[in-house]
């Protein structure tokens, strides 16, 4: 009952803890906290990298899951892999998944989020580029089933990579806004490759003069589908990578600047002078008293 009240209630203002640490010299806690260190600016360029992340997050798990008419005229020869490669497709994809996120869970320590999030781009990239050639070649039901669980196994181990590092990676940046971007993302993905199919069926069908069911069967429009998705992951791949040099030159220029500011500090101490710019006095009077 009080989930549901705050639900519809107002919003709660956010709040921040009370700094109660005992200040020398009348030091405030309005100075310390001027002293501390600013909030990342938001930038609409990582809002819209994050939010393509987020897309090449699901895209995999989406994209075989509309290739399915594609796949069942791969599998027309063999009625029980007919019947069954979709519930196949689901357990390997759930148990690899759940798998590795509870391993990559484990090894966080010492962990290098971006390399995880690179790798699992690296590894959908080569995926997707492998299914598109697999359109040009002609296997049995029972060889391509076996390829289809290996793809399957490989994508889900990328989507737990990607999954486990983009959201630790993005919390580094402090702002909600960018994991909202990748929760916006994944919606985009459950759109975008039933469109994408649509669009490659419509184009076989023009194209050949084929009726809707054939066409979305066709290999010409599986190799477009699978192609679509390469792109997407490589330039997701591409935009990471800019990500990655952004971050680092903007954490380049915040220790520059506060070593700047250190070192005038530390100049000021040595200089005799206190933090307004003024020297210090000394009462001379109140030490020849005390003598």
């Amino acid at each position: 009952m009080d989930r549901v009240k705050r639900f519809f209630g107002p919003p709660q203002q956010p709040y921040e803890p009370i700094d109660d640490r005992p200040h020398e010299d009348g030091d405030s806690v309005e100075e310390d906290l001027e002293g501390g260190p600013e909030e990342q600016p938001f930038s609409w360029v990582e809002y819209f990298i994050f939010m393509l992340l987020g897309v090449a997050m699901l895209w995999a798990w989406n994209m075989f899951l509309a290739a399915a008419p594609y796949f069942q005229r791969r599998f027309r020869t063999s009625q029980w892999i007919l019947n069954h490669f979709q519930a196949a497709e689901v357990s390997v994809s759930t148990v690899t998944n759940l798998g590795s996120m509870i391993i990559l869970t484990k090894l966080q320590k010492g962990a290098s989020y971006p390399k995880r999030i690179s790798a699992s781009l690296i590894l959908y990239t080569a995926i997707f580029a492998v299914l598109a050639l697999s359109t040009l070649v002609k296997t049995g039901a029972g060889g391509y089933f076996g390829f289809l669980l290996v793809t399957m196994l490989l994508s889900s181990l990328a989507t737990g990579l990607i999954q486990n590092g983009l959201f630790a990676f993005t919390s580094g940046y402090g702002r909600t806004e960018y994991t909202q971007a990748i929760m916006t993302g994944q919606g985009v993905a459950g759109v975008l490759p039933p469109l994408v199919q649509i669009i490659s069926v419509a184009a076989v069908q023009n194209k050949n003069g084929d009726d809707a069911d054939a066409a979305a069967e066709s290999p010409k429009s599986a190799f477009i589908y699978f192609l679509t998705a390469t792109a997407v992951s490589a330039v997701s791949l591409i935009a990471f990578f800019y990500l990655l040099r952004r971050k680092a030159h903007a954490d380049a220029l915040a220790a520059g600047s506060k070593s700047t500011v250190d070192g005038a500090s530390e100049g000021d101490a040595l200089t005799g002078q206190d933090r307004f710019g003024e020297p210090e006095q000394t009462d001379i009077s109140d030490k020849r008293q005390s003598h």
